[in-house]
């Protein structure tokens, strides 16, 4: 039966048996509707995988956007196309939700697009160049929003479903790159801290998984990591050690606000034998700094081997100015501090530390 005559026919029931205020819990009937998750798979490639160079996995960092893991994959087409790469429905899903974000002084167009799976489980893509004309002609910028003087944000709500492989819009005209992420309620990520995030945050998936088998090799054969976990690791968190998200203050992470009040001591998303420091701002400006791991002594220590145990942790980046200087003072705090012109050795001390939480 068509879904929208059978969602039809429901509601005639609901409303002939005057329940007009049912209390769904948050939940809508197109909600309802949606199938449960062992019942579907996404089964296309969200573009032609000939085109595409590479998928970055999750974690990348890039302050102070990013001062902590990214939550989602980017796609890295071969290169910058004028006429845009087709970006298709990877399988038959709901539209939810369609975003736009208007440069007023470039006079370009951003477009993210949120699409439910099942009831557990949705997805997005950020950065579309264009949208088709059939999602264009669905759209209505009633709720739309002025951002300072360079940028106006929209959000338009859908219940539109489409199928596994209709055309979406394009991507790749501007930039090579766009994101692809999926969260699935079922999952919780073992945070530190969980009362820092949100849930968007703790139920960060890699959206690869959720392919079919023969889909799913195809687009993990792209992958640019090569350590397990393959797709990556948003959750890098070591509880009681220096490893993990730090934050500046009472902030919920991944806020706009205060992406410069975050910091983190991970490995890096693409060579893991790697240490990188994540910095949003605070006690020096927003970077990355990459060093070698060390498993002994005081000097680029490997993180997850810092505990609080009195010493101060030197760090010196590869290609960073001076010396960023830690500890521990418990396993929820650290005391941390940037050196300009000095680099590490046996006579480090603090002079005015920025204190950090978990």
């Amino acid at each position: 039966m068509n879904r929208d005559i059978l969602l039809l026919l429901i509601f005639s029931v609901i409303f002939s048996l005057g329940c007009t205020n049912l209390d769904l819990g948050g939940l809508n009937f197109e909600d309802l509707m949606l199938p449960e998750c062992s019942e579907v798979e996404l089964t296309v490639p969200p573009v032609d995988v000939e085109s595409l160079y590479g998928i970055r996995a999750l974690g990348k960092l890039n302050p102070p956007e990013h001062s902590l893991p990214t939550k989602h994959v980017y796609f890295q087409m071969e290169d910058i196309n004028p006429e845009g790469y087709e970006l298709v429905s990877p399988g038959n899903v709901r539209l939810k939700e369609i975003t736009v974000n208007r440069n007023l002084e470039q006079g370009i167009e951003d477009y993210g697009i949120r699409f439910d799976l099942c009831k557990d489980v949705y997805g997005y893509f950020l950065h579309l160049d264009t949208l088709s004309s059939e999602i264009e002609n669905l759209l209505n910028y009633d709720n739309c929003q002025q951002q300072g003087d360079k940028y106006v944000y929209c959000r338009v709500d859908l219940n539109y479903w489409v199928n596994a492989g209709d055309v979406l819009g394009t991507v790749g005209v501007d930039a090579s790159v766009f994101d692809f992420g999926m969260r699935d309620s079922r999952v919780h990520l073992n945070f530190a801290n969980p009362d820092r995030y949100s849930d968007n945050a703790v139920t960060t998936v890699c959206g690869l998984d959720y392919f079919d088998e023969e889909t799913k090799a195809i687009l993990y054969d792209k992958l640019l990591r090569n350590v397990e976990p393959l797709c990556g690791e948003v959750m890098q968190d070591v509880p009681g050690t220096l490893q993990g998200n730090w934050f500046y203050g009472n902030i919920t992470a991944d806020s706009p606000d205060t992406w410069d009040q975050e910091m983190t001591f991970i490995h890096d998303d693409m060579d893991y034998s790697k240490g990188i420091i994540g910095i949003g701002g605070v006690f020096t400006y927003p970077d990355k700094w990459y060093y070698n791991i060390t498993h002994s002594g005081l000097f680029n220590r490997e993180p997850s081997e810092v505990t609080p145990d009195g010493s101060i942790y030197c760090y010196e980046g590869e290609w960073n100015s001076g010396r960023i200087i830690v500890q521990l003072m418990n396993e929820t705090a650290i005391q941390i501090e940037h050196h300009e012109d000095s680099y590490c050795d046996e006579t480090v001390s603090f002079e005015d530390p920025v204190i950090y939480y978990r």
